[in-house]
C-alpha cells in the first residue's frame, strides 16, 4: 500500500527547522522579520483604490509594543481577549500580539452583535475586547462598547481606527511609534510553548447551543503544513484573500503566510464582486477565498492557485466530482487547493486506494491532517503502507474515509486529528508504518484523539518518576487538556517536565498543562490506570481546574 505525500524534501526541511512540534506563531513572526526585516509582510485593500502595506520588521515591532500594552494594563497568561476585526492588518497584529503576550485570542466575525458578543464574553471569561472602528457597515467598536456594557467581565476595550466611542482605548497612536527600523527584534516575551493555547473559535453546535473548539500553536501549524506544501507556497508568493481570521480557514491562511514568509494580500471582505480583479491588480499568485463565492468570483487567471474553504463548498451541496473528494484535503485546517483556470483541477491528484469491504470495493481518498498518511478501517492490524513520511516517532495516527455521502459526513463530524487506526513507525526495506489496529479508548484535547495509555508511558519515562499517568481535565475554555499524575521523591516543576518532554520530541497536544503529586497510582485488576480515582475529592486543587 503506497501511501502519496507531497515533496517529501519540504516535509523533512520543515521538520529539521523546527517548525513542526516546536515552534509557535510570534516566533514564526520573529524569526521572518530578522531574516526579512524591510521585505513587506502584509498589504491591503483600502476599499477606495489605495493600498497600505507594512514590512516583517513593521509588523514584529507592532505586535511588541500591543503585547507590551496589554501587560501593562495588567493583563494576565491565558486570559482570553475577544478580537473584533475584518480581514486586514488590524486582526494580524492583534492576533499576534495575544500570541506574544501568551494570552487566548477569541476572533469573532464582523457580523457578530453586541448581545451575542456580551454572552460569549460572559461564558468565556473574557478580560479585554480588541476592535476595529469599522468594517464594511458596521461599526465594531460600537458592538464592543455595547457589549461590555452588560459583560461585567470586560475590564478593557481597545480599538483600531478613528471615531472610537468613549471609554475605547485608541491604538492607533500607542503602536504609532516607527520601533522596526533597527532590524533586530526584541527578545521573547515569556517561554512560549507549541502546546499554549492561542485561538479558541466559536462556532454553532445544535440548536442555540454554542461550542469554543480550542487551537494551539501546535496543532495549527501541523493543520497547515499540507497546505504550504501542496498549495505551493514560497517566499515569493502573493496571497490574496477576504477570508477573515475569525474562522479557521483564516486562521489556518495566517499560519501558511508566517511559515512560507510570503505576502499577504488582504481584499476589502464586503465586496464579493471584483475579488478576482482585485487580486490580479495586487499581483497575486495564490487567491483564497470561501467555497460559496467560486461559482462568483468568474476566472482566475492561468498561474493563478486558488484555495477555498472546504466546509463552505460541502455547505453550499457542490458534487463529490468538483470539491469534497478529489482534492487534497486539510482536516480542520478548513482549506483546499486547486490550480487556477476554468477547469480547477487539483493542484496534486491523489489515486482513491481501492479496499475490499463489506459492501464491496470502496474508494478511499487520502485525508491530510496535519502530517498524516491514508489507511482505512478495513486494513488489518499488521498491514505495512509505504512510501514518503514527514513524522517522527511512535503512535503516528492515519485515516481516511470512503469516496461516499457517508465518508463525507464522517470527514466534516471529525475533530482535528480523530483517526480510527493506529500505527507505528518501522523498518522493513525502507520506512513503512505498521498498522496496530483501532484507536479504542481515546480522549480529546483541543479535539485530539488521544490514547491515554499511550501518553502514560510518556509521563513514566521521565527521568526520576517511579509512576506516573495522565489525568484529563475539563477546562472551561479550552476543553479537555491533561494533568500529569506523578509519583516520584522530589516535587517537580511544569517547567522542568516540559522541557524534558520536548527534549524527547513529544507532540504539543499530549503535554501536560498541570503536575500532581499522589502517592500512587491507582490501577485495577487488569493493570490499567483508574484515571477517575486520581485526585478523588480535590475539586479544588490547580489539576481539577487545569
Amino acid at each position: 500500500m503506497e501511501m502519496i505525500l507531497g515533496d517529501p524534501d519540504k516535509w523533512d526541511a520543515y521538520a529539521d527547522a523546527g517548525v513542526y512540534g516546536e515552534l509557535t506563531l510570534d516566533e514564526l513572526l520573529r524569526r521572518a522579520a530578522l531574516d526579512h526585516h524591510a521585505e513587506t509582510a502584509l498589504s491591503c485593500d483600502e476599499g477606495t483604490g489605495a493600498s497600505t502595506s507594512m514590512s516583517w520588521g513593521e509588523l514584529d515591532a507592532r505586535v511588541s509594543q500591543l503585547a507590551d500594552f496589554l501587560l501593562d494594563l495588567g493583563m494576565k497568561q491565558d486570559d482570553p481577549v475577544i478580537v473584533l476585526a475584518g480581514a486586514g492588518a488590524q486582526a494580524a497584529t492583534a492576533l499576534l500580539a495575544l500570541s506574544r503576550a501568551g494570552m487566548i485570542a477569541v476572533p469573532l466575525s464582523p457580523v457578530t452583535g453586541a448581545r451575542e458578543t456580551a454572552a460569549i464574553a460572559e461564558t468565556l471569561g473574557a478580560r479585554a475586547i480588541i476592535a476595529e472602528s469599522r468594517v464594511g457597515p458596521r461599526e465594531l467598536a460600537e458592538v464592543a462598547a455595547m457589549a461590555a456594557f452588560s459583560a461585567f467581565n470586560i475590564r478593557f476595550l481597545l480599538g483600531f481606527g478613528s471615531g472610537l466611542p468613549d471609554g475605547v482605548i485608541g491604538l492607533d497612536e500607542i503602536l504609532g511609534h516607527d520601533a522596526g527600523d533597527s532590524g533586530a527584534p526584541g527578545g521573547a516575551m515569556r517561554g512560549g510553548r507549541a502546546s499554549d493555547h492561542v485561538f479558541v473559535m466559536t462556532c454553532d453546535g445544535d440548536g442555540a447551543q454554542r461550542s469554543f473548539p480550542a487551537r494551539n500553536h501546535g496543532q495549527l501549524i501541523a493543520a497547515t503544513l499540507p497546505l504550504v506544501a501542496y498549495g505551493g507556497f514560497s517566499a515569493s508568493s502573493v496571497i490574496a484573500t477576504p477570508l477573515i481570521a475569525s474562522s479557521l480557514a483564516g486562521l489556518s491562511l495566517l499560519s501558511a503566510w508566517l511559515i512560507s514568509r510570503s505576502r499577504l494580500h488582504f481584499l476589502a471582505p464586503w465586496e464579493s464582486e471584483g475579488i478576482a480583479e482585485a487580486a490580479a491588480a495586487a499581483g497575486a499568485t495564490h487567491l483564497a477565498v470561501a467555497g460559496q463565492l467560486c461559482g462568483q468570483i468568474g476566472p482566475v487567471g492561468e498561474g493563478v492557485t486558488l484555495i477555498r474553504s472546504w466546509r463552505d463548498t460541502v455547505e453550499a451541496g457542490a458534487t463529490n466530482s468538483t470539491s469534497t473528494i478529489d482534492i487534497v484535503s486539510l482536516g480542520e485546517a478548513a482549506l483546499m487547493v486547486y490550480r487556477g483556470g476554468e477547469d480547477r483541477s487539483n493542484i496534486i491528484p491523489l489515486k482513491g486506494l481501492q479496499l475490499d469491504g463489506d459492501s464491496g470495493p470502496a474508494s478511499l481518498e487520502p485525508r491530510i491532517q496535519g502530517i498524516v498518511h491514508k489507511a482505512g478501517a478495513a486494513i488489518e492490524p499488521g498491514s505495512l503502507m509505504r512510501g514518503p513520511l514527514g513524522v517522527r516517532g511512535p503512535g503516528t495516527p492515519v485515516m481516511a474515509f470512503a469516496k461516499d455521502e457517508t465518508g463525507k459526513t464522517r470527514f466534516v463530524e471529525n475533530g482535528f486529528m480523530l483517526t480510527g487506526l493506529r500505527g507505528e513507525l518501522a523498518e522493513a526495506d525502507g520506512p513503512v508504518v505498521r498498522v496496530l489496529g483501532a484507536m479504542g479508548k481515546s480522549v480529546r484535547t483541543g479535539q485530539i484523539a488521544l490514547d491515554l495509555a499511550e501518553v502514560d508511558t510518556l509521563y513514566a519515562g521521565i527521568e526520576g518518576l517511579e509512576d506516573a499517568a495522565a489525568v484529563p481535565v475539563k477546562h472551561p475554555i479550552l476543553g479537555h487538556v491533561l494533568t500529569m499524575a506523578y509519583v516520584g521523591q522530589a516535587e517537580l516543576m511544569l517547567e522542568d517536565v516540559a522541557e524534558a518532554l520536548e527534549a524527547a520530541g513529544i507532540s504539543a497536544y499530549k503535554m501536560p498543562v498541570s503536575l500532581l503529586r499522589v502517592d500512587a497510582i491507582p490501577r485495577d485488576a487488569d493493570g490499567a490506570v483508574a484515571r477517575n480515582d486520581i485526585g478523588h475529592g480535590l475539586g479544588n486543587t490547580r489539576a481539577a481546574q487545569a
